[in-house]
């Protein structure tokens, strides 16, 4: 009997382990796909804005212009 509890101990801490392991995995994924998920909302802002500079400016009967932001 005293070998089975030390034999489930043994697994029950080896899950510990493995258990705070993924959730360290876990955690690390959140914060990147929070951080791409900012990343995407940039870049929507920025491409619907660049779209509507583009519109603007064939409304207007100008050429785009290349290269775009001058330095």
């Amino acid at each position: 009997m005293e070998d089975r509890i030390v034999n489930l101990e043994e697994k029950f801490a080896h899950l510990e382990r493995y258990v705070e392991e993924l959730d360290g995995v876990v955690r690390e994924a959140h914060e990147r796909l929070s951080a791409l998920g900012g990343e995407m909302t940039r870049l929507r802002a920025e491409t619907r804005q660049q779209f509507a500079e583009l519109a603007s400016d064939d409304e207007n009967g100008e050429p785009p212009s290349a290269g775009g932001e001058s330095a």
